[in-house]
Parts: structure tokens; sequence; C-alpha cells
């Protein structure tokens, strides 16, 4: 059984690839604190109906948490990852299509719960089955990244919805995280 340090130094690259999905994951939730006043104001939605969007992640990802488990163990992490990747960044930079109509908003989320549907299991699992001796810190380095999202996400967002306006704003996150993510993914 190799060392921890080997393990380390054959395998970085699937952590910071797992790093940058698990970034990904909590990209939608990290966001919303920003947008609900422009939502608001636009929309003249409550805060409980912009709310309803972000719960219904969880309700949409329970439901399919399962199927995505088995289909990783069918094709495979690194298909269902980029699917997943792809499919998330694509529906966050859609949510900048948004309509007056709430079930629009509320499709648009499903979307995104339909991405979480695989995080982060899809993230997790390669490095479980890549690591031994130092599974746990490679988890946790991995698993971090959501704390990154949640501290960088509203930075970017409130920038872009200050500078110009929310509709920009989601398709500037999805744009500048696709970019950074994407390729550490598929790589």
């Amino acid at each position: 059984q190799p060392s921890a340090a080997t393990e380390w130094r054959n395998n970085w690259t699937l952590v910071l690839a797992a790093l940058a999905g698990m970034m990904l994951s909590a990209l939608a939730t990290g966001s919303i604190g920003v947008m609900m006043e422009p939502l608001e104001r636009e929309f003249g939605w409550s805060r409980t109906e912009i709310a309803s969007g972000p719960a219904l992640v969880s309700l949409v990802a329970m439901a399919l948490a399962t199927g995505v488990g088995l289909g990783i163990d069918r094709i495979g992490a690194r298909r269902v990852g980029i699917a997943a990747a792809v499919l998330m960044c694509a529906a966050i930079g859609l949510m900048a299509s948004t309509s007056a109509a709430l079930w629009h908003w509320l499709a648009l989320w499903s979307l995104v719960g339909l991405a979480a549907a695989a995080m982060p299991t899809v993230w997790l699992v390669p490095i479980s089955g890549t690591f031994a001796a130092s599974r746990g810190l490679a988890l946790a380095v991995a698993l971090s990244g959501t704390g990154l999202t949640n501290a960088l996400v509203p930075i970017v967002t409130h920038s872009l919805v200050e500078s110009h306006g929310w509709r920009v704003a989601y398709m500037g996150i999805a744009a500048l995280w696709a970019v950074c993510i994407l390729p550490l993914v598929v790589l």
C-alpha cells in the first residue's frame, strides 16, 4: 500500500478536480443571498418565493441521488461529473433568462437540482477509491471547496450585480466558474 506522500504525489490533480467540483456545487446557493433584493425589486416576489428555488434543489437532488449513484457505478464518476458540471454552469447561466412567472424560476432551480444530485458523490467516489493512507485529508481538501465558494461567490456576485445587474451577474458567475473549473474536471 502506498504511503500518504506517494498518494498525494501521484493523485493531487484528482483532489484539485474534486475541490473544483465541490466549489461548483455551492455556486447556486452561495449567490442567492445577493440576488434576493434585485429579484424582489424586479418581479415583486417575496423572499419565501425566491428561496423556494434553492429549497427545491434539495428535493430534486434527494429524489435523484440513488439513481445518480447507480449511474456513477455503471458509467463512471468522470462522465457523470463532466455532465453535472456542464449542467450546473448552464443552469446558473440560464437563471439570467428568468421571467416574471414563478414557475420559470422553479424550473431553472430544478435544473440546478438535477446537477446537484450528482454532488458531492461524484467528486468523492474517485478520492475514496484512490486514496487509502491519506483518504481523510484528501476528502477534507475536496470538501473545503464549498467553503471557498461560499466565501468568494457573494463578493463576485455583488460586484457584478452592482456594475451590470443581476442577469449579467448570473451569466458572469456561470462563465467564470465554467472557465476555471470545467477544464480541471475534464482533465
